[in-house]
């Protein structure tokens, strides 16, 4: 009953490899709110760039 192997199969075919439940959505949730952040910055970096009306020979202007 209490010998080492058996309890080692029983560890082996008994456990789930992996995240499940709660602990996979919050995973999710928390990749696609990067994702959005992500998306949203380089929509806002572009968006002032245009706005700004940077370019390569106003960059180098000295004073």
């Amino acid at each position: 009953m209490d010998d080492p192997s058996s309890a080692q199969q029983d560890w082996g075919s008994g456990s789930q490899v992996g995240i499940y439940g709660w602990r996979k959505r919050c995973l999710y949730l928390l990749i696609l709110t990067l994702l959005v952040l992500v998306v949203l910055n380089l929509a806002l970096t572009l968006w002032v760039l245009k706005v700004m009306e940077f370019n390569t020979s106003t960059a180098v202007t000295t004073g």
